[in-house]
């Protein structure tokens, strides 16, 4: 019962979102940007979170919206 409440309220929620096309810049240099990033993060002493994600994969399409 769980799971179905679960399954439609997702439904619904992926419905009512806006389309996103493309969230991800395929030409952003994403090894500069990480090899970039953790210069910083070592610098500052700080944890470094990488995100990633593809323009053709769904899954990705709605963490973006969600984060």
């Amino acid at each position: 019962m769980l799971a179905a409440r679960l399954f439609t309220t997702l439904a619904l929620v992926s419905q009512a979102a806006p389309a996103v096309t493309c969230p991800h810049d395929e030409s952003a240099g994403a090894k500069a940007n990480i090899a970039s990033a953790l210069v910083a993060a070592k610098t500052d002493k700080k944890p470094l979170l990488v995100m990633f994600g593809a323009n053709w994969c769904g899954d990705c399409k709605m963490l973006d919206m969600a984060f």
